[in-house]
């Protein structure tokens, strides 16, 4: 039985190395895709971890729509009647819009998987389309929702598109993007910053557009990567607000947003990204 089992083994060996994969030091098999991961260039991972490495936000801040997935961290001065919501992505649980509307913020809720909101009320109006860069039959445009808002009104954005919110932010144009006063987001498929520079460039025109992170936290529930020996998630939830209310972060705020996270699946352990909160100190 050992004997046919080192057999099976070595032929798997040899058929993993045959497409490309490697042994490492511990006999242990990595696969060509996590090879080219590993090599991904050191630049790449350095402007992301300054792009969302959070700052200290001048004023308190919370989470919104109960714990775990789904819910969401703001600003709390913003939470009130003279904010509007604009919400991408809902799924089963608008439990983060409901709290919102509760407080008095009026909004969009937009999900293109469900004909009717998990919940209603009657500050949110909600759209049964595709949320991007686009405006047709189907999709309807960021732009398109934020231009609609009252210019008397401080704009929430919250993204949970499933890797969409990358396109919909970098075809906005910069005095569009400037309107919104705090975007909260899942931000999805980290890793295909090995193939190209999309999240680099939309955390690029976030920068440049005077916005800056103040909470971030890796989704419990998704993978992990070594990217140029960092430890890489692949989604991971972050809020921006505009760079004049944030100030360099201290231990003690960082202990803060740590005791803010929560966890996407509740049976696995927060995964540590202290690379990133720890990189502004």
């Amino acid at each position: 039985m050992k004997k046919k089992s080192l057999i099976i083994k070595t032929l798997g060996v040899f058929f993993y190395k045959s497409k490309g994969s490697v042994l490492n030091n511990y006999n242990s098999l990595i696969s060509p895709t996590e090879i080219k991961l590993r090599n991904t260039n050191s630049t790449k991972i350095e402007q992301l971890i300054s792009g969302l490495s959070p700052w200290k936000y001048r004023g308190e801040i919370n989470r919104y729509g109960g714990a775990g997935d789904g819910s969401y961290i703001l600003p709390t001065d913003i939470v009130n009647k003279e904010s509007f919501l604009v919400s991408g992505g809902l799924g089963d649980n608008n439990n983060f819009e409901i709290q919102l509307a509760r407080s008095g913020v009026k909004g969009f809720q937009i999900d293109n998987s469900i004909t009717k909101p998990p919940k209603n009320h009657k500050n949110l109006n909600f759209v049964s389309k595709t949320l991007g860069a686009l405006d047709d039959k189907a999709s309807i445009s960021l732009k398109t929702l934020i231009n609609s808002v009252s210019i008397n009104k401080a704009v929430i954005v919250k993204l949970d598109i499933e890797g969409g919110e990358i396109e919909a932010l970098r075809s906005l144009p910069k005095s569009v993007l400037q309107k919104i006063t705090c975007l909260s987001m899942e931000l999805h498929s980290i890793s295909s910053l090995h193939d190209n520079n999309k999240i680099l460039e939309m955390l690029n025109r976030l920068n440049s557009s005077g916005f800056r992170s103040i909470y971030l936290q890796a989704n419990n529930g998704c993978l992990t990567y070594t990217m140029s020996g960092h430890l890489i998630p692949d989604n991971m939830e972050v809020t921006f607000v505009k760079k004049n209310r944030v100030t360099k972060p201290t231990l003690k705020e960082i202990r803060r947003i740590k005791m803010l996270q929560s966890k996407n699946k509740s049976d696995s352990t927060l995964v540590n990204i202290d690379h990133f909160l720890f990189y502004n100190v």
